[in-house]
């Protein structure tokens, strides 16, 4: 991706339903080139915009999958409807992924529906209990400060706690699934698909947005970024210095993801970079080397599925 791409993409990171013309303004850009390469970019599938369904309980699930079934766990699990990211990975698990779900579903899918997972022969679970970061909040790092003001955002700030939400009546529920498939979908549209006025439309999604029921979030591969290492960085420490690690932590646009979980690891961070030497000198001589008891590192071999979003493995 050329340099106008990555800055149209943190674009659409910072507001991914804004109009080519705001973009434009932003950047400083002629509006018809932005529109036709950010149109370009979207057909093709090299980023995409899609809404996610977010829910008041978050599971972190780590596999490790009979020999030659990776594959068929990946595709179980990329299949689910609540599950928001699925990975294959290195290390003593084979696959991990997180699921969406609420508190009173969480026994059920501990004890019953995952344990069943084809291919799966051990099972690790860890509650999220705050996000400091998902990937609706991680930014490429390639615009300027005023750039990305005038786009509405100064930072990739994403930190929210998992509260109860109120369910979603019939209209609602219909204007989610369309912006699970196409996030970008004008008013005019949406209204017309689930039956409602373009206003009524409007002021939904609004409401929708800012009860945190729904994120709006651009998915790009970190690759096509030029960032081909991705690394899940699995944390041990004290509970007084969980806060301390994590504000360290979102100082580095390296970090596209960073949760606090229960269990045997305090904290999972997803970091992407550009070269294993980099992952290297993140992992030996960041700040928050000296205030974490212990780490586990797994690199992220292929995504079959980001943001709620099955991708090509």
């Amino acid at each position: 991706m050329d340099n106008l791409e990555l800055r149209i993409v943190e674009a659409l990171q910072i507001d991914g339903r804004a109009s080519w013309r705001k973009i434009a303004s932003a950047l400083g850009e002629n509006e018809r080139t932005v529109a036709r390469r950010g149109s370009e970019m979207l057909a093709s599938g090299v980023v995409s915009v899609a809404a996610i369904h977010l829910q008041p309980a978050s599971i972190l699930i780590r596999a490790r999958c009979t020999p030659g079934t990776i594959e068929q766990t990946l595709e179980a699990l990329a299949s689910r409807g609540d599950t928001s990211f699925v990975y294959a990975v290195t290390g003593p698990s084979d696959v991990v992924a997180e699921l969406l779900t609420t508190p009173e579903a969480m026994g059920q899918l501990i004890t019953k529906d995952l344990p069943t997972t084809p291919g799966v022969v051990n099972l690790e679970t860890y509650p999220a209990l705050k996000f400091y970061r998902t990937i609706g909040g991680w930014r490429l790092g390639v615009l300027s400060e005023a750039e990305a003001a005038a786009m509405g955002s100064s930072s990739g700030s994403d930190t929210f706690l998992l509260e109860p939400m109120a369910e979603l009546d019939p209209a609602d529920a219909s204007i989610v699934e369309c912006l699970q498939g196409d996030g970008r979908m004008g008013f005019e549209e949406l209204g017309k698909r689930v039956g409602l006025s373009e206003s009524t439309a409007r002021r939904r999604v609004e409401s929708l947005l800012s009860a945190r029921q729904i994120q709006i979030r651009a998915l790009i591969e970190p690759r096509s970024a030029g960032l081909p290492v991705e690394a899940l960085i699995w944390f041990r420490l004290s509970p007084q210095r969980i806060a301390t690690v994590a504000d360290s932590l979102m100082m580095h646009r390296k970090v596209r993801y960073a949760a606090v979980i229960a269990g045997g690891y305090q904290l999972l961070v997803d970091v992407t970079v550009k070269s294993m030497n980099e992952l290297n000198e993140f992992l030996s001589n960041a700040e928050w080397v000296g205030d974490v008891d212990g780490i586990e590192t797994s690199l992220i071999i292929g995504a079959r599925k980001r943001g709620g979003r099955v991708v090509p493995l």
